[in-house]
Order: C-alpha cells, then structure tokens, then sequence
C-alpha cells in the first residue's frame, strides 16, 4: 500500500538499510499469471501455425461489427506473415475496471494486458493483447491493439 488513495502492489528492493520501489508487481507466481500466459502461448501458437479457426474464434459472431473485423484483420495478416515472424510474450500487466490503476492483486483483477514483441527479421512491432474475464469466471482474449510505443513507430 503506497498510502492516500492509491493501493497497489510493488516491487522493492531494500539497499543499505532504504527500501526503493523499483516497479510494479507483475505477480509472478499467481495462477492468474500461469493461466493469462498459457492462454497467450496457445493463441500465439495458433497464429504462428496458421490455425486459422483457432485464431479468429474469439472474434466471431452472428451479427459482424467494424469492431470484429478490424480485430479479425489484424490477426488475419499476422497468419498470413506467420513464416517470418517471432513472436514473445512480455509484460503482463493486471487490472481492475473500476480501478485507474493496475489491481492490487492478481486475483482481483477483471483485465489482463499482454506485452506482445512481434520480431519480422527487419524490424521489431509491439502490440497489446487485452484479456478479460468480467462476467466470466476465466480470461479470454479480447482484443489486439498495436502499441502507442512501440519500437517500429519510433524510427
């Protein structure tokens, strides 16, 4: 607890007798972790091995929205690149909804964001791969957004 209104989980590390925040927690051993990272891995593979079905499941529906089909296109085109590309699961950040902060613990958590590096041999994208389970009792993918900071947009 960081004290005033803001309560979350930090990491610290204690040098000559001072404690330092040196970021915040990711919650490493949590089964959340465990769970968000095998559901990202099988999804990654999924793309990575051009199952198509697979990789597209989470965005269909009886009625299309310009919602799912841009989401729909953006893992359509990671398929249709899959040969070339590398992908890694970074950073798991988790959050709460009713929270302007990331949750104060895993188990609390209503959404998962997911660090994605895409690597194509030339140069290096980033994007968000955004987990949720509210009103539901397991995380599900929900959406992938390119990365306001990723590497390939700064050069």
């Amino acid at each position: 607890n960081l004290g005033l209104y803001y309560i979350n989980s930090v990491e610290m590390v204690k040098e000559n007798g001072n404690w330092y925040i040196t970021g915040f927690s990711t919650h490493p051993t949590s089964e959340e972790i465990a769970s968000v990272t095998s559901i990202v891995r099988k999804h990654l593979n999924n793309i990575k091995n051009k199952n198509v079905n697979e990789a597209l499941k989470y965005w269909k529906a009886e009625e299309d929205t310009e919602y799912l089909a841009a989401q729909r296109k953006t893992v359509e085109e990671l398929i249709e690149g899959a040969d070339e590309l590398t992908f890694e699961v970074g950073e798991i950040e988790f959050w709460s909804l009713s929270d302007p902060h990331r949750a104060e613990s895993a188990e609390r958590s209503t959404y998962a964001k997911v660090k994605i590096i895409i690597d194509d041999g030339s140069k290096i994208s980033k994007y968000k791969l955004i987990l949720s389970r509210q009103y539901k009792k397991q995380f599900e993918i929900e959406s992938w957004n390119a990365d306001p900071l990723s590497i390939s947009q700064l050069y």
